[in-house]
């Protein structure tokens, strides 16, 4: 019985390895999965202390229209400006991009101006951590909500 068991588990094993096999075979002759279209938001930045972390990334299977995200990282002793791309173009929450491939936008930031000890800044810091997780679980920065395909007209 035990010998019957151990084959039939091997029989699943092999089935299910191949079935990914010829599932990654299949997608990787996809012309279109070799083109990436999304946007990938990166908060870090040298010396700023980061509390919240923003949405990572959205990813589309076609080009289009996306409304930059409101959802924006929340640092200790700096504040956030806006989202800067490779080529030095700045996004500002709620500004709507063409996403034609991969793009990256980077955080912004200047050094706070207020005069709170950084106690306080800390506090406040997770005050407004607390208030964005809970905009979060009620689904209020599902970006890819906000995501409109390109026509084909605009492609050529």
């Amino acid at each position: 019985m035990k010998k019957i068991i151990a084959v039939l588990l091997s029989l699943i094993c092999l089935f299910s390895i191949f079935t990914f096999a010829a599932s990654a075979a299949l997608d990787s002759k996809d012309d279109e999965s070799s083109i990436m279209y999304g946007i990938v938001y990166v908060n870090e930045a040298p010396g700023v202390k980061i509390y919240y972390q923003a949405n990572p990334s959205l990813d589309f299977k076609c080009e289009g229209y996306v409304t930059v995200t409101k959802d924006t990282p929340i640092a200790v002793n700096h504040d956030f400006v806006c989202w800067k791309d490779e080529d030095g173009n700045l996004y500002y929450e709620g500004d709507v991009v063409h996403v034609d491939r991969l793009i990256t936008l980077y955080a912004v930031w200047e050094p706070k101006t207020d005069s709170y000890p950084e106690i306080v800044r800390i506090i406040r810091c997770a005050l407004l951590s607390f208030e964005r997780f809970i905009l979060q679980i009620f689904g209020i920065f599902k970006d890819i909500n906000d995501f409109q395909p390109a026509s084909p007209a605009e492609g050529a």
